[in-house]
């Protein structure tokens, strides 16, 4: 009579074998080739944003210099000092001192002088005239030198007015308040007039509101207006995003090694001063938001038409392809796309018109109902080569 036992251990043995029987025959089986793929229409919101990159400065800055030839004799102030309007904060030196001052004072000293001799006596001359005891010749002299006096004594305080102003130009003077954001000279340094002039200093009149200047692809410009939402990232806070808002858009292109772009400006609050002039920025600019739209990824626009049409050849499926004429009408109309989907036993070719799209997946604004399955992806060509030669046992024809 046979155990309970022994029962158990061949009821056990029994079921290991089976199990491993089927377990090897699934990991040995062939792998099924999948030819094509197609998924369901999906909706989602889109957001489309274009990328430009630059750099942000104050939003009013001052380049200070002077109109005197000479020498920096001293720079006051240096970068990031605090500023008033009026505050010295450098000298120059022209090899003349206060000379032409003092000898324009000299000058306007003696043309007052001859003046002051001058009226009175022209007064004396005009009343002797009048009373007919001086000639005519004698009274016209005198009116003569009275107007030489007066018109000398408006030159020589021209001539110290100017030395005057020329010679407190060699004080450098902060144009307003601000803060020294560029200490550009240094002291010795000679000064020139003539272009480019020199610039000692520069001063930016507020650091608490930045300027952001974006250079923008031409390809892309066309997209943009004024008011369009921007979030800025900076490489000094790689995870920290800034908002902006797109103020105005350039109509002078800029072209760089053949490349054409056109600035764009916007400004940031710099409350916090956590920006300094001169970072660069990477700004991404929404210019659309579709919600709850009919969408497709990208690549099925690329799908491979002749290996679509030897997969439905092998699979005994129809091919319904849009004719060459009618794709050139319907390109005219401007943002078409072709596509396929799978419906009954066909691959059909569809024509779309996208929308807004994030590079990933593009907005159809119509040619699907949203219920089509559409094709993804099809097999490369060594799948197809598997297929057949599993299949008919030969390759695929070419």
């Amino acid at each position: 009579m046979i155990s309970k036992k022994s029962i158990i251990i061949t009821l056990i043995t029994g079921t290991c074998i089976v199990g491993g029987y089927f377990a090897y025959k699934k990991i040995t089986a062939p792998k099924q080739i999948e030819l094509y793929r197609t998924q369901k229409i999906e909706r989602r919101t889109i957001h489309q944003a274009v990328k430009a990159t630059g750099y942000i400065n104050p939003e009013e800055t001052f380049k200070v210099g002077t109109i005197i030839t000479g020498i920096i004799e001293k720079m006051i102030v240096d970068e990031n000092d605090i500023v008033k309007k009026g505050q010295l904060i450098a000298t120059v030196d022209d090899g003349k001192g206060d000379t032409e001052v003092k000898e324009a004072q000299a000058g306007l000293d003696t043309a007052q002088a001859n003046f002051s001799y001058a009226e009175p006596n022209f007064k004396r001359q005009k009343a002797l005239y009048e009373d007919k005891l001086i000639s005519q010749d004698a009274f016209e002299k005198a009116t003569r030198d009275y107007k030489v006096a007066q018109h000398d004594v408006a030159l020589k305080k021209a001539t110290f007015t100017k030395n005057r102003m020329l010679f407190d130009r060699k004080k450098i003077l902060a144009p307003e308040d601000g803060v020294v954001i560029s200490k550009v000279a240094s002291e010795g340094e000679t000064i020139t007039v003539s272009s480019p002039p020199t610039v000692i200093y520069i001063i930016a009149k507020d650091l608490t509101k930045m300027e952001v200047d974006l250079d923008v692809d031409e390809n892309v410009v066309g997209s943009l207006h004024k008011g369009m939402q921007a979030m800025l990232t900076f490489d000094a806070y790689p995870n920290q995003q800034f908002p902006c808002t797109i103020t105005d858009i350039s109509n002078t292109a800029i072209t760089r090694k053949g490349a054409v772009s056109y600035n764009a400006t916007a400004y940031i609050d710099n409350k916090k001063l956590l920006f300094r002039p001169g970072m660069s920025v990477t700004a991404l600019i929404s210019i659309a938001e579709k919600e709850n739209s009919i969408s497709v990824p990208g690549h099925i626009f690329k799908i491979n038409v002749p290996m679509l049409k030897d997969i439905a050849k092998a699979l005994n499926l129809e091919i319904k392809e849009i004719d060459k004429q009618t794709k050139q009408e319907l390109s005219l109309r401007g943002n078409m796309k072709w596509l396929w989907i799978k419906e009954g036993n066909a691959f059909i070719e569809k024509p779309v018109e996208i929308g807004a799209n994030d590079n990933a997946f593009f907005e159809i604004v119509s040619g699907l109902e949203g219920t089509e399955e559409v094709v993804i992806d099809v097999a490369e060509p060594d799948a197809m080569k598997e297929f057949f030669e599993r299949f008919f046992g030969k390759g695929l024809k070419k």
